[in-house]
């Protein structure tokens, strides 16, 4: 399945935020969107998924992404925003909720749903803390809590705005091997991330924003070789080092006196 951008333009209160980016996304693929703040990275996210009117045409599967029902619309698409809110709810209530756009008329979770929350629940080391509610969580747990959602929704795509905020390092890389599996099942990963090292490490693609526009899209080795493109758009340099028991493969450098 592809999700396609042509000349997709979106703002808020009549300002532009995002430029004409022309972009294509497939299944099984892990796509990751850097820039600096500011730069569009959610607004391009939110315009993705549809939740944010936007200029140009955005589809999915070949379908207007704005004209799709809601339910059509989830079941293709779960999108993950960063600011999270945290309801008087249990974990596993709101990873339930992921499913609702699977279930029929008498919104009764199955078997299949009951497993999926269960899998999402593992993958994302919440198992445990099920029981636990949101406003009891810590940031890293409330962002995994989430995840957890996202991935029992079982969407075709998975769009993530800044799915390893709060997380400590351990639970980034955890995070990071969940949506290479995800990718591996056939699964397409797009988010936006901060951490430059390991969006490099773990991506298929890089998708880098400046100023609302789309400057570069290449597979990490060759974006990284770009070094005044990613030095004007994210201020630092990305050099790859060999070491195999390294799990980010690309590390923070000095600019070169040319960038």
């Amino acid at each position: 399945m592809r999700l396609e951008l042509q000349k997709l333009c979106a703002g808020y209160g009549g300002g532009s935020v995002l430029r004409e980016i022309s972009a294509g996304f497939e299944t099984g693929q892990l796509s990751v969107i850097v820039g600096r703040n500011g730069a569009g990275k959610s607004t391009l996210l939110r315009a993705m998924s549809g939740m944010l009117p936007a200029g140009g045409t955005a589809t999915l599967a070949g379908a207007p992404i704005h004209a799709l029902p809601g339910t059509q619309r989830a079941m293709g698409l779960g999108y993950l925003p960063q600011r999270l809110r945290t309801p008087d709810m249990t974990v596993q209530t709101l990873v339930s909720h992921g499913r609702f756009s699977r279930l029929g008329f008498s919104k009764t979770l199955g078997g299949e749903d009951k497993e999926k929350i269960r899998q999402a629940l593992e993958q994302t080391g919440m198992t445990e803390l099920r029981f636990r509610t949101l406003p009891t969580l810590s940031g890293g747990e409330l962002q995994r809590a989430y995840c957890a959602m996202v991935i029992a929704q079982d969407p075709d795509f998975l769009l993530l705005d800044e799915p390893t905020a709060f997380l400590d390092a351990e639970a980034s890389i955890q995070l990071a091997q969940i949506l290479r599996a995800l990718t591996r099942a056939g699964k397409g990963v797009v988010l936006s991330c901060h951490d430059l090292p390991l969006a490099f490490s773990i991506a298929d693609r890089v998708l880098v924003l400046h100023g609302g526009t789309l400057v570069l899209d290449a597979a990490p080795a060759l974006a990284a070789r770009q070094e005044k493109t990613i030095f004007d758009a994210v201020g630092v340099r990305l050099k790859r080092i060999d070491d195999p028991d390294a799990f980010c493969t690309y590390i923070l450098a000095k600019p070169n006196d040319n960038t």
